[in-house]
């Protein structure tokens, strides 16, 4: 099912880009996915913007679930520069199989691959990533320019 640019109902932020793009993970993504049959064997990317609960949390029963489908698609996970280890640590808590000795193969566990935007851009053959953040007297914004395979498209969060 085609979801291009559909925003979760509730106030997850989360939101398809497009059929292989998730753009942050709240609470109720991996439900919301499977509400409107989305084929998260699909998603090639997931973007999360910072480690709140409304931008991060289901991150956790997404990866799980992941173990259930047999030989899963790689997918890259992109968000602030410990993305891993915040990641990391987060399965630590819900997978009884992950422990500090076996962290390190989180990555071959799940298919992912993480990437942290240290530089604020990522780019591979398919996407380009670029966090720009805008401060000002009141907040800052992050804005995520996101290039995938020849289509500009632009995403905001709030700090």
């Amino acid at each position: 099912m085609r979801v291009k640019n559909k925003k979760s109902p509730s106030k997850l932020n989360s939101r398809m880009v497009n059929d292989e793009i998730l753009f942050e993970m709240g609470p109720g993504t991996l439900h919301w996915l499977e509400e409107n049959n989305v084929d998260v064997e699909q998603i090639k990317y997931v973007i999360i913007s910072n480690f709140k609960a409304e931008h991060f949390s289901d991150i956790a029963a997404f990866l799980l679930s992941r173990l259930e489908v047999e030989d899963p698609n790689l997918i890259t996970i992109i968000g602030p520069d410990d993305i891993l280890q915040r990641v990391s640590a987060l399965m630590i808590l819900f997978d009884n199989n992950m422990d500090n000795n076996n962290v390190m193969n989180i990555e071959r566990t799940y298919n992912v691959k993480f990437v942290g935007l240290a530089n604020e851009l990522y780019e591979d053959g398919k996407i380009k990533v670029q966090r720009v953040t805008t401060k000002t007297v009141l907040n800052e914004t992050q804005h995520y320019n996101i290039t995938y395979c020849g289509e500009k498209l632009k995403y905001e969060t709030y700090g």
